[in-house]
């Protein structure tokens, strides 16, 4: 019996959408997403180790919370988004409602991450962060990351219906013209 909060259907679709045609995800999707993340949370543990300095991870937490509302609000108007496109016309270009889906899956995914980092902060704070904080920093620029995937999605989607309605006032344009000539 799976649960109902079993998030393992979004993470496995996430995952698909960072794979490519032949079902490969390409070496710099793996670098961008999980590599370099881990190098830049390593680096700070690095450095945590040797500075003798506090981070404020006070300020931390509450870009997390932000950034777990943001993720939350945008999954909801992706939804909702989705939702209005399937309701129009028959659609000629299937692209765009393709890259809906995978922005909903990738934002699904970011609240995913945003909330149990924003949880595991708060739990760091009460514990102690010693060198847990490099595992936020970790997860910190994995979160960036989806930004950025987010925001490739939905301005791609944009182009998408930019072009589907510059077509939409040319057929109409053509019509007037045909039916103005006849």
């Amino acid at each position: 019996m799976e649960l109902r909060s079993d998030v393992r259907p979004i993470l496995k679709a996430h995952f698909a959408t960072l794979r490519n045609t032949n079902g490969r995800m390409p070496f710099p999707e793996l670098l961008a997403n999980f590599i370099a993340p881990v190098l830049l949370g390593a680096g700070f543990g690095v450095w945590q180790v040797f500075a003798d300095t506090d981070f404020p991870f006070g300020n931390l937490l509450a870009g997390l919370a932000i950034l777990f509302g943001f993720f939350l609000a945008l999954t909801t108007f992706v939804f909702g988004l989705r939702r209005q496109v399937s309701t129009r016309r028959p659609l000629t270009d299937l692209r765009a409602p393709a890259l809906i889906d995978e922005l909903f899956i990738n934002c699904e995914y970011a609240v995913i991450v945003s909330g149990a980092s924003t949880m595991l902060a708060l739990l760091f704070d009460i514990i102690g962060w010693g060198l847990l904080g490099s595992v936020l920093v970790t997860l910190l620029a994995h979160i960036f990351v989806l930004v950025m995937m987010c925001l490739k999605r939905l301005n791609r989607a944009y182009d998408i219906h930019k072009e589907d309605l510059r077509a939409e006032a040319r057929a109409a344009r053509d019509s007037r013209q045909r039916g103005q000539a006849a």
